[in-house]
């Protein structure tokens, strides 16, 4: 066992200035989906800032997918002098996204590298509409996704004078769906319509995978 203890220790220690040996590189920018394959394509152009972190052979990855948020709110008078009704509006919706992985590369030449590995993905978003009068009347509507996922990474890499990297890949990725829809809506105090969807759904995808990347290296 001791043996076996110090042999272990040995291999770190060699790992560990084997790393330090490696210079330290910070990349960052953004990945998108490629123009010319979003001409055939009926998904929208999409793009990622992203940051690279490690060494010239394997790097930490992290970018943002999404993050977006709506909120609205208002007040509708209509009807006519006799009769009038007055309702109250209010909707919004959140959404973020993050993927995180890890690349590894091998060099080609000076200029050129070959690039694989892998990320997880994790997004959210909960969107709410609600409509309410007087009468009473109301209508409430909220819906909850949640997508995990796993993105497979093979790509080439051109490196112009060592700090502009322009990359392509493709992303071949296993998706997880879980998504809840609750529909609420009251007309009157003995007339509640209440209903409750949900659903969970995986996926796989090979379309839309090729993606352009470009990021400033320190």
């Amino acid at each position: 066992m001791k043996k076996i203890i110090i042999l272990l220790a040995v291999l770190m220690l060699v790992n560990v200035a084997f790393s330090l040996e490696k210079e330290k590189i910070t990349e960052v920018g953004f990945i998108g989906n490629m123009p010319v394959i979003s001409i055939f394509s009926t998904a929208f152009p999409s793009y990622s800032f992203v940051l690279k972190f490690g060494n010239e052979a394997s790097l930490l990855r992290l970018s943002s997918l999404d993050v977006e948020s709506y909120f609205q709110k208002g007040t509708y008078i209509s009807g006519n002098e006799v009769d009038t009704m007055q309702m109250t509006t209010d909707d919004n919706s959140f959404s973020f996204g993050f993927a995180f992985g890890r690349e590894k590369r091998k060099k080609i030449d000076d200029n050129f590298e070959f690039r694989y590995g892998g990320d997880i993905l994790l997004a959210y978003s909960k969107s709410v509409e609600r409509d309410e009068s007087e009468d009473p009347y109301l209508r409430n509507y909220i819906r909850h996704t949640f997508n995990p996922g796993i993105e497979l990474l093979l790509g080439f890499n051109y490196v112009i004078k060592e700090k502009f990297v322009i990359g392509v890949e493709i992303n071949p990725g296993l998706y997880y769906t879980n998504y809840t829809y609750v529909s609420e809506r009251i007309y009157d105090v003995d007339d509640n319509n209440y209903s409750e969807t949900s659903y969970d759904q995986f996926s796989f995808n090979i379309d839309d995978v090729v993606k352009f990347s470009f990021s400033y290296r320190f």
